[in-house]
């Protein structure tokens, strides 16, 4: 399971070198996009760091990254006996020109030092970046352990109204909201350099509609979409330091300054676990792609929720040490599709969180700019599943997938939910 959150700043146990390049070429960077073939993209386990990026636009010419690390990802070694454990990660951000070529290359080098308790590593650092729409590629690496892991962003700064001029920040703390989520009830700081002269109040719409799961991959429907046009603004007044605040219960929140509410960010207000799956009451919600409607009215609704999710793995797998294998399989995937893939709802409840969790792993993923291609199977053959999602443009979110759906998948659904049913399900 994805570990749980413990925060740690990067302020006084790390040394910090900020060097901005004009040309760097790095052999890990070839293009500006994520594009290519992937295997294990979207295998949390097969993958060693997992480190969650946020850029920020404040100002017209710079911005800055916000990033977190998990601090058990990280090697720790000390040279002598003597000397503390010490572990060095590095940050690079490429930014690329319209042309694809790399237009500038930002680097931090970090050196922590190891506590009793594993956190967060949290950090920052200011970019140089105009106007218009380029793309971006964030390199974190665990220099001792010779691992890294890569994050691709479109940088959209165009109007002081797109997302990312918008920095959504716990009240108390002061961490920065990853991923959009707040816990319920939390108390988030709206910061918003470049809207702060225009205006002493910003706009706060609450979606107020039901966020239904994607219809089946042999449907002929395609998953709704919330209309945030619709929602009703309320009108919150800076302080007299000039902070924005506001108060995020469960469910979906637009947060702008622009009136139309044409642009602005999304913030959803969720469990105070995401991404993990750790109380009961988020156990029966995800069971719904593999049990009937009764099944799951049954579950849900029971006074003992837990104990029909336990009775019905139970019966799937036949024996407990069986139940336990399907469920850590289940509930891990669950967590993966939160991870990869949360846009304005949760990732398990998107169309790629769907076939991620029924289906597994990919053989072969093969991603471009406006689509990707998830490969079952070797290709050419007869049984070779292949799912194409399309990238959907909004201002809800820039990780907004849409499966091409088919009557044809119905039978190969069929097929892998009776495989879960029946307990035929396995470790990839």
């Amino acid at each position: 399971m994805i570990s749980a959150k413990k925060t740690y700043y990067l302020t006084t146990v790390y040394s910090l070198l900020l060097v901005a390049l004009s040309i760097l070429v790095s052999c890990n960077i070839t293009s500006p996009t994520q594009s290519g073939s992937y295997k294990m993209l979207y295998d949390y386990q097969s993958n060693v760091l997992h480190p969650e990026i946020i850029l920020y636009h404040f100002s017209d010419d710079s911005s800055t990254i916000h990033f977190r690390i998990k601090s058990n990802e990280l090697l720790y070694s000390r040279a002598t006996a003597e000397a503390p454990f010490l572990a060095k990660i590095k940050l690079k951000c490429i930014t690329f020109n319209e042309t694809g070529g790399i237009a500038d290359t930002t680097s931090l080098t970090i050196t922590d030092y190891a506590r009793s308790q594993q956190g967060w590593l949290l950090g920052q650092f200011n970019i140089a970046l105009k106007a218009g729409s380029v793309n971006l590629v964030v390199e974190c690496s665990d220099v001792k352990k010779n691992s890294f892991a890569q994050s691709y962003i479109k940088s959209e700064k165009q109007n002081t109204y797109s997302p990312q001029n918008y920095l959504m920040v716990d009240a108390h703390s002061e961490e920065p909201l990853f991923g959009s989520f707040a816990d319920d009830n939390q108390v988030v700081k709206v910061i918003s350099n470049r809207n702060k002269g225009n205006t002493s109040s910003f706009y706060v719409g609450q979606y107020l509609g039901e966020m239904k799961l994607p219809p089946p991959p042999f449907s002929t429907s395609t998953p709704e979409m919330p209309d945030l046009t619709k929602t009703n603004l309320e009108v919150f007044e800076t302080d007299s330091a000039g902070n924005q605040f506001f108060l995020a219960e469960e469910g979906l929140y637009l947060v702008t300054h622009d009136p139309e509410k044409k642009n602005g960010a999304i913030i959803h207000s969720s469990n105070n676990f995401y991404p993990e799956i750790k109380a009961i009451e988020q156990l029966p919600f995800p069971l719904r792609y593999i049990t009937t409607r009764v099944e799951f009215d049954d579950i849900k609704d029971n006074y003992y929720p837990k104990k029909k999710v336990d009775e019905f793995w139970l019966e799937c797998a036949g024996s407990k040490e069986r139940a336990r294998d399907l469920i850590r399989i289940y509930y891990n995937r669950v967590e993966e599709a939160n991870y990869y893939f949360g846009n304005f709802t949760e990732g398990w409840r998107t169309d790629r969180g769907m076939i991620h969790i029924v289906f597994g792993n990919p053989t072969r993923i093969v991603k471009q700019q406006t689509y990707e291609t998830w490969i079952y199977g070797e290709e050419g053959q007869a049984t070779t599943l292949t799912f194409v999602f399309k990238k959907q443009e909004s201002a809800l979110s820039p990780n907004i997938y849409v499966l091409n759906r088919d009557p044809a998948f119905k039978q190969y659904w069929e097929k892998q939910v009776t495989s879960w049913r029946n307990g035929r399900i396995y470790n990839e």
